[in-house]
């Protein structure tokens, strides 16, 4: 989590939640200056190359290395020298100095990563340097920067590369400490030769490193070295050697002539300050003078590693032998597992190995204490915490006891297992083949870990460590990959040959395991290194004495899979076959489905699928449109028709397969063979058994879907009546019920609809209700004349019904849901209902830190319900003044982001509704001051930048305050900023964001109209801009035939052209069919067809880019596409999208006293408004801007124009006094 830090720049909160986390990421900087003794270090400060390396202009700086042996303290050089440098930044009177450092830890997932140093460098350059802080802000918010976060390539190109570039006035110091325990080495090499080398840069780099690592560079890197001898750091290690002694509980007590000889000794024994350390220890534990002085005069341990193992002797001379097998097992695993384990699998393994339930870490205490740590510098509970909340997507995901509800953060089982020193952990993996019965050598290690993982993998495994499972099944291979054949014994051999044999035959059920992790099969790596092993491995049966001791079972397998190695796979994606025929549900049946097409993938032999569909579908493989039967390139969604009867002869599919099979291929929109394998799944089934009842829930929902509704509602209706003869899990019938009752709602029998959905609540009571069931529940009673229904629904609900219903889908449907309930409870009087509703709603998610997205809820319902913009902005303030992560908000799935986005413009509208109901000038300035401030509130700060097209509302509304109150040259630089990003944005290269700036520049031409006293041709132009927002203005990708058919209308009368229609497409059968529904059936959710585009506007933009949806309260939104015969109304300050004619119309009747709200209030009513498109609107062809009255020019000249003529123009006027 981000530390509070004086005078840290406010925005560099933002960009820290830009970026992906490192937790902890100034702990260690922390840690070693609480150790740094004074003036330690100072020696390398006066090395000449130390000073030659300072001389070296900015961006022509070799690398600087600090080199020594391990133990020698270069941690807490990195330290120093990011002192030095910082101390010669704080001395540089520009400010443009920047000093950055990252300390790589090996062991640690986020610190010994290349991407992990790079986010803490972009972090510390952040919150120590304000303008280079602006700089990078203002490089992410580039709508053209599209930057991944998670590529360290990116952060370095966007950001570093060009905050830091030849001509920049920034300079950086980096400090790199511990290159050798990089993991991915060749991510720094890419690095410097992709991104540092010869590129002139303003960046310097300091590392600390073993001297060995740094033989492993690109060829141009320039390096100066300075290395650490034990002469260079006599003072100190005399330092430290005493500073210890004056601490150590025994050693302090002795004497001068003691401590002297100790001092003495030891000084002259270590050949590093780990050692010294470790020796201090040692003869502390002695506790008795005459003792030590005899130590002394005795054989000293040489290195390190002849410590660790007096360490090792120690631990065994007191253990039972039972426990010296676990403690030397224990030792490898947290030295050779590739990622770190936690306590908590710690715990497990032990308790396996020690074939006792009972075994505790405690057992081996001394053993721990000598050589692990529990929880690391990397790891913060409370960002874990906070991570693994995030994930959480139903209310059941949370729910715990109240008395514990914090307490998961103080729970030590997810805390990283680690060695106490680096040097420790190398003492094991640096040591020879069977060094020692606790030293095993990195190809035994991996050998005993690969066996020990199959013995966990097998069944039952019902005291062993998910998480421990899950390491197992997806490291299996990986460890048999740094397998030597030649370091083991026969019998070694041939235990290799039947782990490996059993679990990639899935024996042990290692898919089952597998597909818990979350990983995709074939996601974490490539196959040739595997595939060679297993060759090799293969060739030990042509030796006869290993053969005949080999299992029958493991020489069948490895002879098989001889012929063809990448085959070894094969059993495994029967295993995923298998699940995937097993699933319960869609989700299951995908996921089973992704990890069979990537092992089939692994495994060389996606043909069995392709021809297995071209057997099962073969008339989807012939004609025009027919799928490919070739293999590459992979095409998933042809290659799942070969699911079903993939392995016929081992695997026949019943009917639980084939529904499963019916969900993957509807997940894919193959529906005529989804609902055909669905209905065979049907047929292989009856209503005594549970699956048959599952299938015609899934039949019933495949119909739905195309819109055969009558049909879907008797399938559901006759599983409905076959329960009452039949027992069925509560779940089931649950489902059961809302399936019929989604069918009755689709046909309009909204009394019958909801009967069903009661009895599926009541059927399954001990459940909790899924979110999509109470959605379209209470849709049912939405679409009834009588409101009160829904809001006597809602109130019936329990609490947790409430947050499930609000949290639903709530980043796609929760702003739809949320208005109709407004409209809803505005037309029913239910005011103090709805507040109370979403009130204890808040106070539930502010438990999680997830209430902020629903205050702004709360805010538009004190604002547009119950009309009280004061409560609004009260509320507002509150969400305004919050503070947020990049995490997303648990439950609701919305980033900060997302939520600032919309405050924005409520904040906006509430603001500007408040002044312009006030008659007091003091109370306006107020107004005034606090929107145009908005932006360096809490909350803005700490959401990443974005573009300026979604964020510009406040500035639209503060340029009309300063308007109508002053100062004028506040309205021309506020008017002015929003031009220039109008201007720049619409000449770049960026295309996405145009139609945002269309809009805001037609927002910002209609102020500066209104402020010349409605200067028409401002006004004009603002249309013109505004009209724009469907057309595609590059002139690109056209094809010819759409030219001559445009350049045959050409002419047309506008009349004749406003006229036309496009043709009416006939009607599918299937729409006949159901025509006759149409007066009492629910189209709600029905995906509608965008129609025919009109020929008469020029180049259209693709309608999946260009929609537009009504900012009013029409229900359903009506959605835009292009013009056609159609208008919408963009208000000129109310921050909303475009307004449908027909909302505009009604708006319009309500201002004339002719109607009233039924629903929620718009305050827009009354306001500036301009009418989209202009007259004579025909679009923009091959470029050109086409209007009628106006003379025809590119799109480009139009709007240099409107910046070099009109707008400058405009502004002289204004200064001569035409303004209002």
């Amino acid at each position: 989590m981000e530390k509070p830090q004086a005078n840290k720049p406010p925005s560099s909160s933002s960009i820290r939640n830009f970026m992906p986390i490192v937790p902890n990421d100034d702990h260690e900087y922390q840690a070693l200056k609480e150790t740094l003794l004074p003036d330690s270090c100072s020696w390398v400060f006066s090395e000449p190359e130390w000073e030659e390396w300072l001389k070296f202009p900015e961006g022509t700086r070799p690398i600087l290395a600090l080199i020594a042996e391990p133990g020698a303290g270069k941690s807490h050089m990195a330290a120093s020298l990011h002192d030095k440098l910082a101390q010669r930044a704080a001395e540089d009177e520009t400010g443009n100095t920047c000093v950055a450092h990252f300390y790589f830890r090996e062991q640690d997932d986020s610190w010994g990563i290349f991407l992990g140093g790079i986010i803490t460098v972009i972090n510390r350059i952040a919150e120590t340097n304000h303008a280079a802080c602006e700089r990078i802000n203002a490089q992410i918010a580039k709508d053209d920067n599209e930057i991944n976060a998670n590529l360290w390539q990116e952060l370095v190109q966007h950001l570093l590369a060009d905050v830091f570039g030849p001509e920049s006035k920034f300079n950086l110091f980096i400090v790199f400490d511990g290159l050798d325990e990089l993991r991915d080495w060749g991510n720094f090499k890419l690095f410097l030769s992709d991104f540092y080398n010869d590129k002139g840069l303003r960046i310097s780099i300091a590392v600390t490193s073993r001297p060995e690592r740094l033989d492993d560079i690109p060829e141009k890197t320039k390096l100066v070295k300075i290395e650490a001898t034990k002469k260079k750091q006599t003072q100190d290690l005399r330092a430290l050697i005493w500073s210890e002694m004056n601490s150590l509980n025994n050693l302090r007590r002795f004497n001068r002539y003691v401590q002297q000889r100790i001092a003495n000794t030891i000084e002259e024994a270590s050949p590093n300050m780990l050692y010294a350390q470790h020796m201090l220890a040692r003869l502390d534990g002695m506790g008795r003078e005459g003792a030590i002085l005899r130590a002394l005069g005795g054989e000293k341990p040489k290195t390190l590693h002849e410590i660790y193992e007096i360490h090792l002797e120690e631990c065994q001379r007191r253990m039972p032998p039972k426990h010296k097998e676990v403690a030397a097992s224990l030792l490898h695993w947290v030295a050779f597992a590739k990622r770190l384990l936690t306590l908590t699998e710690v715990q497990s393994l032990v308790k396996f190995l020690g074939q006792d339930e009972k075994f505790s870490i405690e057992e081996i205490h001394e053993l721990f204490d000598k050589f692990f740590n529990i929880g690391g510098p990397g790891y913060d509970t409370e960002v874990m915490a906070r991570i693994q909340a995030s994930k959480a997507t139903a209310v059941q995901d949370l729910k715990q006891d109240e008395d514990d509800g914090h307490d998961n953060i103080y729970d030590d089982g997810p805390l990283p297992v680690t060695f106490k020193e680096r040097s420790m952990r190398h003492y094991f993996t640096n040591s020879a083949q069977n060094a020692s019965p606790f030293r095993w050598g990195p190809s035994e290690a991996n050998r005993r870990m690969l066996v020990t993982s199959a013995d966990l993998l097998h069944q039952p495994r019902s005291s062993v460590s998910e998480s421990l499972l899950k390491y197992c099944a997806v490291c299996f291979v990986t460890h048999f990959t740094m397998l030597k054949i030649e370091d083991y014994t026969a019998q070694e051999q041939i235990e290799v040959l039947e782990a490996f044999a059993e679990v990639m035959s899935n024996k042990t059920g290692v898919t089952e395991i597998f597909g818990k992790t979350g990983y995709r099969y074939g996601s974490l790596g490539g196959t040739t290194v595997t595939d060679g092993k297993v060759s090799d491995w293969a060739k030990l049966l042509d030796n006869a004495e290993i053969k005949e001791k080999t299992s029958d079972f493991s020489v069948e397998w490895w002879q098989r899979v001889a012929k063809n190695p990448p085959t070894c796979r094969l059993d495994m994606a029967k295993g995923y076959l298998r699940h995937l025929h097993q699933a319960q549900n869609e989700k299951e049946a995908v996921e089973a489905w992704g990890n069979l097409q990537g092992v089939l993938t692994a495994a060389a032999s996606t043909k069995l699928l392709m021809d297995q569909a071209v057997i099962n579908f073969p008339e989807l493989f012939e004609g025009e449109d027919a799928y490919s039967k070739d293999i590459d390139p992979f095409d998933e969604t042809a290659a799942s028709l070969g699911i079903l009867n993939l392995f016929g002869e081992e695997m026949k599919p019943d009917a639980a397969a084939h529904r499963a099979i019916s969900q993957v291929l509807a997940q894919l929109d193959l529906d005529d063979p989804a609902e055909k394998t669905c209905r065979q799944a049907l047929e292989l089934c009856n209503p005594n058994d549970d699956e048959w009842y599952r299938a015609s829930t899934v039949l019933s929902t495949l119909l739905l879907e195309r819109k055969k509704k009558k049909e879907a509602y008797e399938v559901a209706n006759t599983a409905v009546e076959a329960l009452s003869t039949h027992e069925v899990p509560p779940a089931l019938k649950r489902l059961v019920y809302t399936t019929c009752a989604r069918a009755q709602r689709k046909l309009g029998h909204s009394d019958a609809a909801l009967e069903s959905f009661a009895k599926a609540k009541a059927s399954d009571p001990e459940g909790i209700t899924p979110g999509e069931d109470l959605v379209d529940e209470l849709k049912v009673a939405e679409r009834k004349k009588d409101k009160s229904e829904y809001i006597q629904m809602l109130k019936q609900w329990t609490l947790v019904e409430r947050i499930t219903w609000i949290a639903s889908d709530y980043i796609n449907e929760g702003e739809d849901r949320h208005a109709h309930f407004c409209d809803i409870a505005s037309e029913t009087g239910e005011q103090k209902f709805i507040v109370k509703f979403y009130e204890e709603a808040i106070a539930f998610m502010d438990n999680l830190d997830a209430g902020t997205p629903l205050r702004v809820d709360l805010a538009i319902i004190y604002f547009e319900v119950c009309q009280e913009p004061e409560k609004a902005l009260a509320v507002l303030d509150q969400v305004f003044d919050s503070r947020a992560t990049g995490i997303r908000y648990p439950l609701l799935g919305v980033t900060a982001l997302y939520v600032m986005i919309g405050a924005v413009g409520h904040m906006t509208n509430v603001q500007l509704e408040l002044f312009r109901k006030s008659r007091d000038p003091a109370y306006k300035a107020e107004r005034l001051a606090s929107l145009a401030g908005i932006m360096q509130r809490p909350l803005p700060l700490c959401v990443p930048p974005t573009s300026l097209g979604w964020t510009s509302s406040p500035r639209v509304g503060a340029a009309y305050m300063y308007m109508v109150m002053g100062p004028l040259d506040k309205f021309q630089e506020t008017v002015q900023s929003i031009l220039d990003d109008c201007f720049v944005g619409l000449a770049d290269t960026v295309g996405w964001n145009d139609s945002y700036f269309y809009l805001l520049l037609a927002q910002a031409l209609a102020l500066m109209s209104t402020a010349l006293r409605g200067d028409e041709m401002l006004r004009r132009y603002a249309r013109i801009v505004g009209s724009s927002v469907f057309s595609k203005v590059d002139g690109t990708e056209n094809d010819g035939e759409e030219e001559a058919a445009e350049d045959t209308a050409e002419d047309a009368p506008a009349e004749a052209e406003e006229a036309k229609e496009s043709p009416a497409e006939p009607k599918s059968q299937e729409e006949q069919t159901e025509e006759g529904d149409a007066e009492t059936s629910d189209t709600s959710d029905d995906e509608d067809s965008i129609g025919t585009p009109p020929t008469d506007e020029g180049d259209l933009l693709d309608p999946d880019d260009a929609m537009y949806a009504c900012g009013g309260f029409c229900n359903p939104m009506r959605e835009y596409h292009w013009w056609g015969n159609s208008s919408m109304y963009l208000y000129t300050t109310f921050a909303s999208a475009m307004i449908c004619d027909e909302c505009q119309a009604e708006y319009d009747a309500i201002q004339r006293g002719e109607k009233k709200f039924k629903g929620r209030y718009f305050y827009g009513i009354g306001q500036d408004k301009l009418k989209l498109p202009v007259e004579g609107w025909r679009g923009v062809k091959n470029g050109i801007l086409r209007v009628d009255g106006l003379e025809r020019m590119s799109m480009g000249e139009f709007l240099k124009m409107l910046e070099r003529e009109v707008c400058k123009g405009a502004w002289e006027r204004l200064w001569a006094g035409d303004a209002f």
